[in-house]
């Protein structure tokens, strides 16, 4: 009998309780934890977003239809700044991030209904205290610092004061080489948002970026992931790093590249490469 119950309890140790379901926001504002109707609402619609001061949030869309689309807009006496959604690739979800400042107003912007408007809802998670951009400091405890952190992926300073991609240059070589991978660091965590063809959102990627450079030589780049993640084969402009090609690579995967498709931008999915390995293969 008491090992059967301590069988019970560690079943019950080891499952992980579901996540709530969100309230239902009938008064019109939107406030943490609630989930509020859409259907019928035409493009151009405000719906108010109450939070604390000082809250990170997280708008999610559940929208019938894949045209329509939510923006988050923040007030001051100062400043206004609107922010569309962007992909989280390691939750698999679209959301619109945010933060509410020290007097800011935070408002949803509905954009693209048809003639018979919006369908479906929208709901918000928050977290208090929210993540400050640019303190090195992880404020909402995710483990993720900064511009690491998915509320931050749009706030000028982690494009505009960021360092330059940590690079490695191969050298034809028929060894393996261990590219010593960056550690995640606080403010200049690199760029994080990518584009990719045909795509209806940026993607926020959080990890130590490492850049694979131009070569001399022409050949064959051999790429061994330890980890999950993606190469993104592109350019980088004020905000975003557009791929002309991005390719999703799974741990222990190898992939081959033409020197052609040089520098090839490596994007972890977790917060660094533990293990990443290549070699030059030269014609």
């Amino acid at each position: 009998m008491l090992l059967g119950l301590a069988t019970l309890c560690g079943c019950e140790f080891f499952i992980t309780p579901p996540e709530p379901e969100p309230d239902p926001a009938t008064d019109g504002i939107l406030a943490c934890g609630e989930q509020m109707s859409v259907d019928g609402l035409e493009a151009g619609t405000t719906i108010p977003v109450d939070v604390p001061q000082g809250t990170s949030v997280e708008v999610l869309m559940g929208f019938g239809d894949p045209a329509q689309i939510g923006r988050l807009r923040v007030d001051s006496d100062t400043s206004l700044s609107r922010a569309l959604p962007v992909w989280d690739p390691v939750l698999e979800r679209a959301v619109i991030p945010g933060y509410r400042g020290t007097g800011e107003d935070l408002t949803l912007e509905l954009l693209g209904a048809g003639s018979d408007g919006f369908s479906g809802s929208v709901s918000l998670q928050c977290t208090s205290p929210g993540e400050i951009c640019f303190n090195l400091s992880d404020d909402d405890g995710d483990t993720l610092v900064d511009c690491a952190d998915i509320h931050c992926a749009r706030d000028p300073r982690c494009a505009d004061d960021q360092h330059d991609l940590d690079e490695r240059v191969l050298s034809c070589d028929e060894q393996v080489q261990q590219l010593d991978p960056p550690e995640l660091r606080s403010f200049d965590d690199q760029r994080t948002l990518y584009v990719r063809p045909e795509t209806n959102f940026p993607e926020f990627w959080g990890g130590a970026e490492l850049t694979l450079g131009a070569t001399l030589g022409s050949g064959t780049v051999e790429v061994t992931f330890g980890e999950a993640g993606m190469v993104c084969v592109g350019e980088a402009t004020e905000e975003t790093v557009t791929c002309d090609v991005a390719l999703d690579v799974s741990s222990g995967e190898t992939r081959s590249f033409p020197t052609e498709d040089l520098p090839l931008r490596l994007e972890p999915l977790g917060p660094a490469w533990i293990d990443l390995r290549a070699r030059l293969v030269c014609d």
